[in-house]
């Protein structure tokens, strides 16, 4: 937006609601014949205040179109992984999600689509940089069970990977520890 909070002629269109552009779209894909023009759209939203030229309609139209193709692949891709995931439990959410990615990404070689090729290369580069719900969820899940993993750990355990750690680089401090560390725990056993 600008410095008068009016944003730019180009994105008007963009910044209406999102029932509004759908509105709009239908008009141009499913209106009345005599209705479709991008003049009798232009037209029809100069009705409304909006002052939009026939290129400004093309552009916003061509936007929404790739948005909504992104979000139904998205959600094609969400509900595929949670096929995956319930029929391979065992697989980790980045195997589950590279399948699905692959599955998509030969089916639209295979149907000679380069524009679904490249939205669902979008998806994939959006899903590894964290920006779909899809991967939200994952990493939060994952989040849940380390979580719950080291919440289950008692305190000589943690410990005992704290030294491990810090000893990395020497195999033999790291069997002392471990050495030692179960000779602790084995007398706190018998006690």
């Amino acid at each position: 937006m600008s410095a008068t909070n009016q944003p730019r002629s180009d994105a008007v269109l963009k910044n209406l609601t999102k029932e509004r552009q759908h509105e709009i779209y239908l008009r141009r894909t499913d209106g009345e014949e005599d209705q479709r023009s991008l003049a009798a759209i232009c037209a029809w939203l100069r009705e409304d205040g909006l002052k939009v030229t026939p290129r400004m309609l093309s552009e916003f139209l061509s936007w929404y179109a790739d948005r909504q193709d992104l979000q139904s692949t998205s959600e094609l891709l969400e509900t595929f992984e949670e096929f995956t995931r319930k029929s391979h439990p065992d697989w980790n959410a980045d195997k589950v999600r590279d399948v699905a990615i692959q599955f998509f990404m030969a089916h639209t070689v295979a149907k000679k689509d380069p524009y679904q090729f490249a939205t669902v290369l979008s998806l994939d580069q959006q899903e590894r940089f964290g920006h779909t719900k899809a991967g939200f969820k994952e990493r939060e899940i994952a989040l849940k069970e380390l979580a719950h993993a080291e919440s289950k750990k008692d305190d000589q355990t943690k410990a005992l990977e704290r030294c491990l750690a810090e000893a990395k680089a020497f195999p033999d401090v790291q069997e002392l520890f471990k050495a030692a560390f179960a000779a602790l725990k084995k007398a706190r056993g018998k006690k």
